[in-house]
Formats: C-alpha cells, structure tokens, sequence
C-alpha cells in the first residue's frame, strides 16, 4: 500500500476528486481502491482495494475489498466482499476504555442508516438489516433488525461471485453485460443479463453495486469486487 498524503494525492491513482478529498494524519491506500468525492480520510486509515462512495468517513479503520455507501462513517474493519450502506455509522471516531473498534466480516452486508456500535462483530456473510443498532455480535450468517437488534432469519446459502468493471463493462465469470441478475437456484448460481434487482451491477453515468436490492454508486472507475450472492429466510 502506498502512503496517501495532502501532497500526492493528486497523483494518487485510488482519488477521482483530489480537490474535495481530505487526509487527517497517516493513511494508506493501495493503487485499485477508487475514492469517491468529498471522502474524509483519518487517522491510522488501510484501504487495499476499498470502494469508496462520496462523502464518507474514514477513520482508525482498515478495510479490504469492501464496498461502502455514502455519507457513512465507518471505523474498526470491514473485511473483503462486505458492503456497508448509505448513512450507516460504524463505531465512533474515539474508542477510550476497554471497548473495541467494530468489526464486519467476510461478505457480511450492512444495511442503509444502521449504527454498529463500538465493540460489536458482525460475523462472515451475516446481514444487518435497514435502521438497526447492532450493540452486540452477530454470527455468521445470521440476520438481524431492531433497536436493539434482535435475530430475524439466517442466511440459508451463500455463493461468491468475482466482478470486474472495466470502465464500461462489467464481467462476472466470463459473461459480460451492462447490468445483471444472480439468482441461487438448485443447479448452482444462474446469471440473467439485463434486469438487476436484489443482486448485481449497473453501469449507467456511475456504476452500482447491489445487495438485497440496496445499491452502492461508485465513481466510473475500474474496479473489481466479490460480491457475495445471499438467499435469506426470514422469521
């Protein structure tokens, strides 16, 4: 990973808008990360190919291959194929006492306007659904909602799928499309070209990533992503 400092990144490959970008303190990015307008980047922040959407905060974090929203903050670590939504909050900007950064696993899927507190875990392929506050761990696989939080279902499969975006192509396992379905079926993962709803991407003016029908928008840059294809069961 590179340094990313106020004096290089200009030239810093990962910052489409160096203009609006802010650095605080010691960061480091590595060259396939794409960092979105008006990003803050803090203190102690690791991004290694981190998708980063407009107006975020990053600080004392290390994210790797994760997707987050806009208008989110996010502290603690965000492992590879995780996204994290729109107006979420991940831990807080100072951590004092015996509490811990939060943590989010594996291909875990953070829902819009959730708030994960301080010392909460969210395991591998878990997801938090819309508006909860996460206040304790999650397992992995398991579905949570509420203020507090409370189980609502578990993930009952689960398949990662490889995405590279060119710039304006996507491809997913040799296909190539402007837009597409993943569907689990009995057979294995079936792909449907032209219709994105719970998962997929969109390359229109600015490429989206979408969860569980809750979309990322990126800056038009090339990136590649795991996305990780959940079929839940509710309570």
């Amino acid at each position: 990973m590179q340094p990313l400092t106020r004096r290089n990144k200009d030239e810093h490959p990962a910052v489409t808008d160096p203009d609006t970008t802010i650095i605080l303190g010691d960061v480091r990015a590595s060259e396939d990360c794409v960092i979105g307008e008006r990003v803050r980047l803090g203190p102690d922040a690791r991004l290694r190919g981190a998708l980063i959407s407009g107006e975020s905060v990053i600080y004392n974090a290390e994210l790797e291959g994760c997707a987050v929203g806009s208008r989110t903050t996010v502290t603690g670590r965000v492992s590879e194929g995780a996204t994290v939504h729109h107006g979420s909050v991940l831990g807080q900007l100072k951590v004092s006492g015996d509490l811990e950064p939060p943590t989010v696993g594996r291909g875990a899927l953070v829902g819009p306007g959730v708030s994960l507190l301080p010392g909460a875990e969210v395991g591998e392929e878990a997801v938090l659904l819309p508006n909860s506050v996460v206040t304790e761990r999650v397992p992995r696989r398991g579905v949570v909602g509420g203020n507090p939080a409370m189980p609502r279902g578990v993930v009952v499969d689960a398949e990662r799928v490889e995405v590279e975006f060119d710039g304006s192509e996507f491809q997913v396992e040799g296909r190539r499309g402007r837009a597409f379905n993943l569907r689990l079926a009995d057979g294995g993962l079936e792909i449907e070209e032209g219709r994105p709803e719970e998962f997929g991407v969109i390359a229109e003016e600015r490429p989206r990533i979408v969860r569980l029908g809750h979309a990322i928008e990126l800056p038009r840059r090339p990136f590649t992503f795991p996305l990780h294809v959940l079929h839940l069961r509710i309570k």
